[in-house]
């Protein structure tokens, strides 16, 4: 299957249960990049637009550009003023050249071709020319909750890789080059009742597909791990958001 249209399936369960980004993180972001009310920001891959309604809480405008199409319908849907939903992908999108003061992957950048990806960043961008890559990624707890989580996804869902985002420091250097980045790590627990929790993992590209014998196997060892782990009806999943930022134009 086309990696684009790997979420066309579980928009829903992608848009109720994806976490948000730490709240210290965007604001650290923008004081970083000076968003505001003037900063356009151009949100590659933005999905349901999860960080873009972020983002247009401190007051910017922006391009939401996504290739599949029921998950740009749904942020087009669910955000309103300010945000502008584009059709393209990461490699190649209709914004003018120099349109924007900040271009933001959240959860996305792992699709992109990077070099091509690049280019349409510096094509995009006007100087100083930032660019900020975010990830939630899921924490180890010990042997609780997050790592039973984890245990069933190593079984049931053979494209899983573990929970971190997949780019090497040295990827994200070539990629900055000959600029360098900074990185910053902020917590990011998310309390989830039994819906949330499994629709969390519904919502991930390799979870197996609705009407399969292996979904029905991984959803009821998650049913187990949540009520052996729940406390007054929740478990509490470790996200830490990862940010790296810096400048290419």
């Amino acid at each position: 299957m086309d990696s684009k249209e790997l979420f066309s399936d579980r928009v829903d369960v992608y848009a109720s249960a994806r976490p948000s980004y730490a709240e210290e993180a965007v604001r650290w972001l923008a004081e970083t990049c000076g968003i505001g009310p003037s900063t356009v920001v151009a949100d590659f891959g933005c999905g349901t637009g999860i960080f873009a309604e972020q983002l247009l809480r401190l007051g910017a405008s922006v391009f939401g550009i996504e290739p599949n199409a029921p998950m740009r319908d749904e942020a087009a849907r669910s955000l309103g003023s300010g945000f502008t939903p584009i059709v393209g992908s990461a490699e190649r999108s209709s914004i003018a050249d120099g349109a924007v003061d900040l271009v933001t992957a959240a959860q996305s950048f792992h699709w992109f071709d990077p070099l091509a990806a690049r280019t349409e960043f510096l094509r995009v961008l006007r100087p100083p020319g930032w660019v900020a890559l975010l990830w939630n990624v899921r924490q180890s707890d010990g042997g609780g909750a997050a790592d039973a989580y984890d245990a069933v996804l190593q079984e049931w869902a053979p494209e899983y890789r573990g929970s971190g985002h997949g780019q090497g420091e040295a990827e994200l250097k070539d990629f900055f080059h000959p600029a360098k980045y900074v990185k910053k790590e902020f917590a990011n627990d998310h309390a989830l009742d039994w819906t949330t929790y499994r629709d969390r993992a519904y919502s991930a590209s390799y979870f197996p597909r609705v009407g399969t014998s292996a979904r029905t196997s991984a959803t009821e060892a998650l049913k187990g791990v949540f009520d052996r782990h729940q406390h007054d009806d929740k478990v509490v999943m470790a996200y830490t958001t990862e940010v790296y930022v810096g400048k290419i134009g």
